[in-house]
């Protein structure tokens, strides 16, 4: 996946917005992975060109400056379970009235829409709705990141980050954090559970998920 070029942005757009470490790492953010907690504690801020840093892939962070930087700098990610995942993307769009969901929107009949027709009315921005491999691996089937943290080991796994590039490690914040009263296998119809299942095989077989407790 590459920019549009119309929102290439240049190397030094990138780094500005690093506020330490400045080209010693990179975070590929994917959506709904913990994100805003990592980027809020590594002092990472938003670039000129508005909100797209959250959603740079690594192909197109390496894209953007240059692939000797890229290559040297020690790169990670974070993903999540798929079904969750969804989940809290379901609830933060209901939250911020995205799409005119509401409330009242139901949850099943939102993944038919979004995730099996491909209703561009609530899949406005595709690449929220990508496989969170197709982040971070490429075409030929390599990982381009240093290394996967988990969602569900978040602050663990955080710490290996601030490790790895020297930096004090904190206690995350919990931000943009998606408001739910059930475990999220309680959300599903059983054709739900099986559309994200078709969706995200990739993420499942890749990063050993499952549906359940």
């Amino acid at each position: 996946m590459s920019f549009p070029s119309s929102l290439r942005p240049s190397a030094k757009e990138v780094l500005r917005c690093y506020s330490q470490g400045r080209g010693t790492f990179f975070f590929v953010w994917i959506n709904k992975t913990g994100g805003a907690s990592v980027a809020e504690s590594l002092g990472i801020r938003f670039d000129a060109k508005g909100s797209w840093y959250n959603h740079y892939t690594a192909d197109e962070l390496r894209e953007a400056v240059g692939a000797q930087l890229f290559d040297n700098a020690f790169t990670f990610c974070f993903v999540r379970n798929p079904w969750d995942r969804v989940v809290s993307q379901f609830s933060f769009r209901v939250a911020t009235g995205q799409n005119g969901l509401t409330s009242e929107s139901d949850f099943n009949d939102w993944i038919i829409a979004a995730y099996q027709d491909r209703d561009a009315a609530f899949r406005d921005w595709p690449r929220m709705f990508i496989p969170q491999s197709d982040w971070i691996i490429d075409s030929e089937g390599d990982l381009q990141v240093d290394f996967v943290g988990r969602f569900e080991t978040l602050q663990k796994d955080f710490e290996i980050v601030t490790s790895r590039i020297g930096l004090p490690s904190r206690q995350l914040q919990k931000l943009n954090q998606s408001e739910r009263r059930r475990a999220y296998w309680h959300y599903y119809s059983t054709e739900g559970r099986r559309i994200i299942e078709t969706a995200f095989w990739k993420d499942i077989d890749a990063f050993g998920y499952r549906f359940g407790p």
